[in-house]
């Protein structure tokens, strides 16, 4: 109910693997190499498993177009 705390635990807990035996640098890599869709999909599945996994990197996806354009010419 705090967004502040839960993003801390979010990101501590992944990184750390208290959710699943998974974490961050398990699952994803730091590449903006193509593959970021499977990567927002795997980073999911530590917290949420798949639940609504394809609408969040939907979500990702269109973020990092924006950040893209945004940052070219």
């Amino acid at each position: 109910m705090e967004p502040r705390l839960a993003a801390i635990i979010m990101l501590e807990g992944m990184e750390a693997g208290w959710f699943t035996a998974d974490t961050l640098d398990k699952e994803i890599d730091l590449n903006i190499d193509g593959d970021e869709h499977a990567d927002y999909l795997r980073a999911r599945r530590i917290i949420n498993g798949h639940d609504r996994a394809e609408l969040i990197a939907g979500y990702a996806d269109g973020f990092l177009k924006a950040l893209r354009a945004a940052t070219e010419g």
